[in-house]
């Protein structure tokens, strides 16, 4: 693993604060916030070039598949167990967890339940994924955009 590579401790919120290198996650399951999660490996091997200089590397945030895969992991729980448990057929729960289908208010509710999480948690993993990704993608198309309110910075 490279020296500049970060670790992501979990919070409630989904928010993620950065240091060290990405090997674990932490999120506050259940009553007593004290249940570690182990990061998948593809987590700590996700990046992304930025803006196509070879030397420049973008961590992405962790998915919520890749949080999600990391829970089975953990828990030894199969797809078809997560998918009886919240009520949806094991093709959703699969496209979650393969990162092709993104978190849903309704479904982010249906795991909060089952995985004794917020649906807050759920919907920040996915929120964080989206806005990394559209930075990337309009990184050119902002610079463009200039403030119309005197004083106030753009956050970055």
């Amino acid at each position: 693993m490279t020296a500049n590579a970060k670790e992501y401790t979990f919070t409630a919120s989904g928010m993620s604060r950065m240091s060290g290198k990405i090997t674990r996650g932490r999120a506050p399951f259940g009553s007593n916030g004290n249940d570690d999660y182990d990061v998948p490996p593809s987590a700590a091997a996700r990046v992304a070039r930025a803006h196509g200089e070879q030397d420049t590397l973008e961590l992405l945030p962790p998915s919520p598949g890749e949080v999600l895969r990391g829970i089975l992991d953990r828990h030894e729980l199969t797809q078809d167990a997560l998918a009886a448990a919240m009520g949806v057929s094991r093709y959703s729960v699969n496209q979650l967890v393969n990162d092709r289908r993104g978190v849903t208010a309704e479904m982010a509710l249906r795991m909060a339940t089952a995985l004794r999480t917020s649906a807050e948690f759920w919907l920040n993993l996915q929120r964080n994924v989206d806005l990394a990704l559209a930075r990337k993608a309009w990184v050119t198309a902002l610079t463009d955009i200039h403030p119309v309110i005197p004083g106030m910075e753009p956050e970055s």
